[in-house]
């Protein structure tokens, strides 16, 4: 499975940006000479007025990201909140070039298809113009100007449900629980497919002991992080059959990040925990 950020490194001196979430700022440095980096550009975003820019994500030289805008709506007087998708061009770290926004369904969570397939999640407009308060995972395929919904899945309608595009699969995370149905059931973490003519279909499921309430995905390694902050571990060489190969916690009440964590099926995975040291979570 490719991480949610698979970029490719061309050869010769390595020229990347630096993004921090929620800020819409892109710094790029020339690390050809790690003992002395050198500033090539900056990317500021923000000066548009865009807001709640989220996760970036990269395919070869191209930085993908996606930033919420207002729009006033005249004559009926009404306030909408739109997502759009940025994406930036360092073939020329020093001069990177900056498409022009497109509008997609929700906040950027992925991407395939080398850039070509966007995964979102968001909130759709009733025919009633109403909202129904469902959040959607949406693929949508982008060519470069425009982006042209694909596939729709609903997804649970409570919280957490966590998602991670993987590919062409997606994990979805599903509670037993719901708003209407007090009888809890099997906490569930899922696998998703999206099929060429353009459907989700569900290709598996493994049974959690709590919520999830986050993913990560390194190399083939999936890591599960659970609401009473316990972690599974899984083989995920077949997305729609995962294997469970390690499960543990940090010590203590510890809270962390775990999109700070790094591991592989083999070793485990290995969580910074501040000023507490590193966590480790050992493979079977």
């Amino acid at each position: 499975m490719a991480g949610p950020a698979d970029g490719a490194v061309s050869s010769g001196p390595i020229r990347w940006p630096f993004w921090g979430f929620g800020g819409g700022q892109l710094l790029a440095f020339d690390v050809g000479n790690p003992v002395a980096p050198k500033f090539d550009s900056e990317v500021n975003l923000s000066t548009n007025g865009w807001w709640s820019f989220g996760q970036p994500f990269s395919s070869g030289t191209l930085v993908y990201l996606s930033h919420s805008a207002s729009e006033f709506l005249s004559p009926a007087g009404d306030w909408v909140q739109r997502s759009y998708l940025d994406v930036i061009d360092y073939a020329d770290p020093v001069s990177p070039t900056v498409r022009p926004s497109v509008n997609i369904p929700g906040t950027l969570q992925g991407l395939s298809n080398a850039g070509e397939l966007l995964y979102t999640v968001g909130f759709h407009y009733s025919t009633n113009q109403g909202f129904d308060w469902t959040e959607w995972l949406d693929a949508s395929a982008y060519d470069g100007v425009e982006a042209h919904l694909v596939a729709s899945l609903a997804l649970p309608n409570v919280w957490p449900h966590p998602i991670l595009a993987a590919g062409t699969n997606v994990f979805v995370g599903r509670p037993g629980y719901n708003y209407t149905n007090t009888n809890i059931v099997d906490h569930q973490l899922e696998t998703w497919t999206l099929l060429d003519k353009g459907l989700f279909s569900k290709s598996g499921s493994v049974t959690l002991a709590n919520p999830a309430s986050a993913f990560l995905g390194l190399g083939s390694l999936l890591a599960a992080q659970e609401t009473d902050n316990s972690i599974d571990l899984f083989d995920d060489s077949a997305p729609g059959a995962l294997k469970l190969v390690g499960s543990g916690r940090p010590p203590g009440c510890l809270w962390f990040d775990l999109n700070q964590a790094d591991g592989t099926v083999n070793r485990g995975l290995w969580i910074p925990l501040g000023a507490y040291g590193v966590g480790q979570v050992s493979p079977r």
